[in-house]
């Protein structure tokens, strides 16, 4: 009896050592296309064990050595496999409908079904594939409820995106933008030199222009104030949430892809011009009239008509019916990325630079964009993860003034039948000799005056970053701290000639933007799936974020230069220093 209890003993604690060899399971989810699968739920058959796997499709489970794992997703059929088996795995499409999972506040990914709001999710490929520099144009058609309208088709010019409607007449009907889970400025900023202040401006970018299509993942557009209850008041208009493609891989080499395109853009939706009648008014050729009611294009010139000056030589005086619309030039766009990606599972990392250049269609137009980006994650000793995110942006725009009257598009309205358009620029006698202004119409700029001579150039650089650290307690719960920033300086430059009409004497105006948000989030997750019985599942969120912003914008304004061409404020006679500062904390 005390040999068969001893027995009975040695082979309990053979069975307790065999169960008690646990080991870490490394794998990546995709489907049977190849593509990544993410937030997959990887179990041990037959036990409460669980995990899911990251947005890259990755995941880290502690099981026994003779463990089985089943592999669940939204959409997918179940796979049971051995656990040695799960360095690469493979789910089939089920017959079911896919289950959407979104990335909401915070960068938490939920199951759309579980929102209490709507949301819409856009795939990168759609965005970069568009051939727009700019994200908010490249939305445009993409998604349901939202409104998004193009400033003009200058180069690097504004659009502007309301969410559902405007929902005020005095504040900023603008959505906030979120970057991997930190808020970005999608801010429009005014240079307000000239007569007509910001309405003379050249049409700067909102600032989401400096996210390079090509890096992004996926978009969600959360919609509605409920959709957005974690960023405050900011995300009343709802929010845009970006997700950047982070380098995993489970192959552990590196992915090297090069991408270039080209698009061209034209101007359409000419008005109809009439072309039998020439420069001048009732009849009368009036060699410095905005008007096309003179003598009928292929009239005898008269003394009467006008067409025959007092030497007795007749004017010349034929059509030109495509004089506005040949002011407008082709333009185009050359987009050019580089990226890298490698890694495994535990430890990756992608690298992309990129080159974006756009002409204008509106002559001396022009938008240069540069993104350097550089990305890692490494998980430290199994329960640690540690990653970081950093992107450098430069960005170049030259404009031309806009708004009525004497800018490049205002004096197009005044131009006659009969006028010789491109012969100004042909012949470079937009100015006179002197480097003024000429133009047959008193008091106003010549469009290629305004377009070469009095340009408007900015020249910014911003750094967009994170890091985030995260510590897994034990399968089901987890805390993780990031820390993020927003942070660029815009220098601008704004000339007016001298003899310009909206500033004859000419000026020189220096504005300097700058814009700092540092935001830190804390987060802590519990997830419980199978608590009471079978698809019983809880999830428990908390956090604190604490951001801190801060603006400034300062100013300074020569005006009558005593050098012509000079445009140095020193060259000025007149000074005026203008500064704004702006410091704001939320916790």
């Amino acid at each position: 009896m005390k040999k068969n209890v001893t027995l009975a003993s040695v082979l309990m604690f053979f069975c307790a050592l065999a169960y008690g060899q646990i080991r870490n399971v490394t794998g990546i989810v995709r489907d049977d296309k190849g593509e990544l699968v993410p937030f997959a739920t990887v179990t041990e058959a037959g036990r409460k064990n669980a995990v899911q796997a990251d947005a890259s499709g990755s995941f880290l489970i502690k099981v026994a050595d003779n463990a089985r794992l089943v592999i669940s997703a939204s959409g997918y059929q179940a796979q049971t496999i051995a656990g040695t088996e799960a360095a690469s795995i493979k789910l089939v499409r089920g017959d079911g409908q896919l289950q959407e999972v979104v990335v909401t506040a915070l960068g938490v990914a939920r199951d759309k079904r579980s929102l209490g709001y709507a949301t819409q999710t856009i795939k990168g490929a759609e965005i970069a594939n568009k051939g727009e520099l700019n994200l908010v144009s490249a939305l445009q058609g993409r998604v349901a409820g939202v409104n998004i309208t193009s400033a003009s088709g200058g180069a690097g010019s504004s659009a502007n995106i309301n969410i559902r409607g405007t929902h005020s007449f005095t504040q900023s009907n603008q959505p906030l933008f979120v970057v991997d889970g930190i808020p970005i400025s999608n801010n429009l900023d005014r240079t307000n030199g000239g007569t007509l202040g910001s309405i003379g401006d050249f049409q700067p970018p909102n600032r989401a222009i400096d996210i390079d299509p090509n890096n992004i993942e996926s978009i969600n557009v959360l919609k509605g104030g409920a959709a957005a209850a974690l960023y405050g008041s900011r995300a009343a208009n709802g929010v845009i949430v970006i997700t950047t493609k982070k380098g995993s891989s489970a192959r552990g080499r590196a992915d090297i892809t090069l991408s270039s395109s080209y698009s061209f853009q034209n101007a359409t939706g000419f008005l109809e011009y009439q072309n039998e009648y020439g420069q001048g008014l009732n009849g009368q050729f009036n060699p410095i009239s905005a008007n096309s009611w003179g003598p009928k294009i292929g009239s005898t010139p008269t003394l009467a008509n006008g067409l025959l000056n007092a030497a007795g030589v007749a004017v010349p005086y034929i059509s030109y019916p495509n004089n506005i619309k040949d002011f407008f030039e082709q333009g185009n766009i050359w987009d050019n990325t580089l990226s890298i990606n490698g890694g495994n599972q535990d430890q990756n990392y992608t690298f992309s630079i990129g080159n974006s250049n756009q002409k204008g269609i509106i002559p001396n137009q022009k938008f240069i964009r540069t993104n350097v980006r550089f990305g890692a994650n490494t998980r430290v000793k199994e329960k640690i993860k540690l990653g970081g995110d950093v992107n450098f942006t430069n960005a170049y725009q030259r404009g031309v003034p806009g708004g009525n009257g004497s800018s490049a598009l205002g004096p197009l309205v005044g131009v006659t039948r009969t006028t010789d358009l491109q012969a100004y620029k042909r012949d470079g006698t937009y100015k006179n000799a002197n480097g003024t202004n000429n133009w047959y119409v008193p008091s106003t700029d010549n469009p290629y005056f305004a377009a070469y001579e009095n340009p408007i150039t900015s020249n910014l650089t911003r750094v967009i970053g994170n890091v985030n650290l995260g510590y897994d307690f034990t399968n089901w719960l987890s805390a993780g701290y990031r820390l993020g920033i927003d942070a660029y300086t815009d220098r601008r430059k704004q000339i007016h000639a001298i003899s310009s009409n909206r500033v004859p004497a000419g000026q020189a105006l220096e504005d300097i933007f700058y814009r700092n948000e540092l935001t830190g989030q804390l987060l802590v997750t519990a997830k419980k799936n199978n608590i009471f019985f079978e698809g019983f599942n809880a999830n428990l969120l908390l956090g604190h974020e604490v951001n801190q912003r801060k603006y400034q914008n300062v100013t300074l304004q020569g005006d009558q230069l005593t050098i012509p061409g000079y445009y140095n404020v020193n060259n000025a006679t007149n000074y005026a220093v203008g500064s704004f500062e702006d410091n704001l904390r939320e916790d």
